[in-house]
Formats: structure tokens, sequence, C-alpha cells
């Protein structure tokens, strides 16, 4: 019996497999933030424009709640898959995860497992990430 809904599973699975996108999210926004060429918009109590460098650092360590979230997902994805114990657990998250989706059948034939622990660890490592999301404050059990 499995502790996560089916639900649940499917969007930790989803979360899982968009780390890329999420990675590459946050780089864009960093790379808009830092390169932008615009004037600041913060305006100091003397009515003059504040430094821009001061300004890129504000934006930088307050991100919108979008980036936030996906800063948190992947700090749950990365603390989750340095964890894991075993070449064969490891190749799971890289196979399944992260590859080109492939059924379970193909996964742990590749893997050399039984499909019983091919679900078995599939639905560990999501619930590790279930965990780290949810002290991570963006994933409710």
């Amino acid at each position: 019996m499995s502790i996560l809904s089916r639900a649940q599973q499917k969007y930790i699975e989803k979360k899982i497999r968009e780390y890329n996108q999420m990675k590459s999210d946050i780089a864009d926004w960093k790379n808009s933030v830092m390169f932008d060429s615009s004037p600041p918009e913060v305006i100091t109590r003397h009515h003059s424009h504040a430094d821009p460098t001061g300004a890129k650092a504000e934006k930088l360590l307050n991100p919108p709640k979008r980036i936030r979230e996906c800063q948190a997902w992947i700090e749950a994805i990365d603390y989750v898959k340095n964890q894991l114990d075993g070449k064969y657990s490891k190749v799971l998250f890289d196979k399944w995860f992260w590859a080109r989706p492939m059924g379970p059948d193909k996964a742990s034939r590749e893997l050399h497992i039984s499909r019983t622990t091919f679900f078995m660890w599939r639905e560990e490592i999501s619930l590790r990430v279930a965990i780290q999301a949810e002290k991570r404050g963006v994933f409710v059990a």
C-alpha cells in the first residue's frame, strides 16, 4: 500500500520530469535580471534612482514565487538523488524520470530488475522527493 495517493505520485513524477525545464527557467530568469539594461524601478526617499547593482541584487534575493517554487523543487530532487544508495536506484532515477519516458516493463528489463522492484523503487523515490518538497513548503501530503 502506498503512502502517497496515485494523484500525488503522478504530480511528484511530473515535477521530477520537469527538473531540467525548471533549471532552465531559473537560469533564464537570472540572466534577464543580470543583463537587463532598464533603469531600476526603486526610487529612494530623495526621489532619485537607486543604484542599478543594488536593484539587481535585491531582485536576485527576492525572486518571484514561481522561481522560488522551482528552486525548492530542484533542491528537493537534488537532495534525494544525492542520497540514493546503489547504482541501480540512480540509474532508475535517470532512466525513468529524466530520459524519454519508458514503460515499466522496458525500464525493469534495462535495469535487470523485476517489475515489483521497479515499482518499489519508483514509489520510494517519489516518497522521498515528496518529503523533501514538503519540508521546503512546495508540496502538501
